[in-house]
């Protein structure tokens, strides 16, 4: 009976978790990748609008293609892929060589599921 709730105690919690990081629209799914990365690594704020814009970009492709239901599965997940690869690439050509080191960092340890190049 300890392990039934206990079990049950747990899936509540990493539900109300998941909950609070999951973005409701493009945006505000922009803005919480955006946040994560200048609040960890200091970017500057000229960076942090480029950024955001490029995350922003991808988030309303990403939007699209999860929505449209003419495309079959694979060519969704090829859709979602190439755009989180632009992003990145994009992203790569704003950062210094010190910041792009701490990019990759991000990358591998990001909830949003980065590429890693």
């Amino acid at each position: 009976m300890k392990k039934i709730i206990l079990s049950t105690l747990v899936v509540l919690i990493n539900l109300v978790a998941y909950s609070q990081t999951t973005a409701s629209s493009p945006k505000e799914f922009a803005s919480l990748q955006t946040n994560e990365l200048v609040n960890n690594y200091n970017l500057s704020d000229d960076l942090k609008t480029k950024i955001f814009e490029i995350n922003f970009l991808c988030a309303n492709k990403i939007e699209a293609l999860l929505t449209d239901t003419q495309m079959s599965k694979e060519a969704v997940n090829e859709g979602v892929l190439y755009n989180k690869e632009l992003r990145d690439k994009s992203i790569r050509n704003l950062l210094n060589e010190k910041q792009l080191d701490s990019y990759y960092e991000f990358c591998k340890t990001s909830k949003y599921n980065l590429p890693i190049k």
